[in-house]
């Protein structure tokens, strides 16, 4: 599957075709994200250049594996440690290298408990943490501190 529209939607719907790939779904518009991750047995992120982004919190949130390229605060919003970690890859990795990387990681990674990913997005993402955060900035305080 592929998540959202833009200006290579037509390019990347006319290369999955190409490349004998018609089963591929692409999901455009607005659904709620249990909806689509629900739908997936892991995400991967494959950016040069990101946020923070709020697709592998998501992800987490839901339980799914994520997989991503190391850039701007990709580490910072994977659970990094224990059997549930994410894989954090390169940002400059090969795609044949990137594939062997996946190859390795993901059976672990499918077989891992989700509950350490559930409880790692709503800890240092949920609700009440980014609350907390604002609340420490306005206080004029680090936020966990």
């Amino acid at each position: 599957m592929i998540f959202g529209s833009g200006p290579l939607e037509a390019e990347t719907r006319a290369l999955a075709r190409d490349l004998g790939l018609s089963e591929l779904e692409i999901v455009t518009g607005t659904t709620a994200p249990e909806d689509l991750y629900g739908r997936l047995d892991l995400l991967l992120l494959m950016s040069r250049v990101e946020g923070v982004p709020n697709t592998l919190i998501e992800a987490q949130a839901c339980g799914l594996p994520v997989a991503a390229c190391d850039v701007g605060g990709v580490g910072e919003a994977m659970l990094r440690r224990g059997p549930a970690a994410g894989l954090l890859m390169a940002p400059d990795i090969a795609p044949g290298d990137a594939a062997d990387s996946l190859a390795e990681w993901l059976d672990g990674a499918l077989a891992a408990d989700p509950a350490p990913r559930v409880r790692f997005a709503h800890k240092g993402f949920g609700r009440a943490a980014l609350a907390g955060a604002a609340l420490a900035l306005y206080r004029g305080k680090e936020p966990g501190r």
